[in-house]
């Protein structure tokens, strides 16, 4: 394969979602890109670049997870924190003709991990209620979700 070809010139992560027809992919910087796989997830070449990234990361994001029953992706970055990203439905003001519009954006929740080092890879749990996030400071945090203060919080095992 040439590099014309490739999707990127590196990927440093990908998952693809539970029914394979949307897959997140961090193009080996801080940002994660949505493609529709347009029903061929095993051709790159036939997918389609969505509008919608994943843009809270400031240093290379190094893990995804995409929950399939939940629809959450779990991203973590070696700017020491993780994101748990939810799909919902947004209304906004269409500004070439003033109508209410409707359209899915991914919305961000926080992941307390109380580390000082790089989180390096995520892994959600079977029933996606909980989520492994395993740091360079050799720490492994379980993360639950805390509703009083919503956010994910970290319990870590060294």
């Amino acid at each position: 394969m040439n590099k014309k070809e490739a999707l990127y010139p590196s990927i440093s992560c990908f998952a693809f979602n539970g029914d394979n027809s949307r897959v997140a992919i961090c193009p080996n910087n801080s940002t994660v890109h949505i493609y529709d796989t347009c029903g061929k997830p095993e051709d790159y070449k036939a997918w389609k670049k969505t509008d919608q990234e994943l843009l809270e990361h400031d240093l290379l994001v190094s893990s995804i997870d995409w929950a399939p029953k939940t629809n959450r992706i779990l991203t973590c970055s070696q700017d020491i924190n993780a994101y748990v990203w939810c799909e919902e439905e947004e209304e906004y003001k269409d500004k070439a003709t003033g109508d209410m519009k409707k359209r899915m954006v991914w919305n961000q929740k926080l992941v307390v991990l109380k580390t000082n080092r790089a989180a390096a890879v995520c892994k959600w749990s079977p029933d996606e209620s909980v989520f492994a996030v395993g740091t360079a400071a050799t720490e492994l945090g379980i993360c639950t979700f805390d509703k009083t203060n919503d956010w994910w919080s970290a319990k870590k095992y060294s």
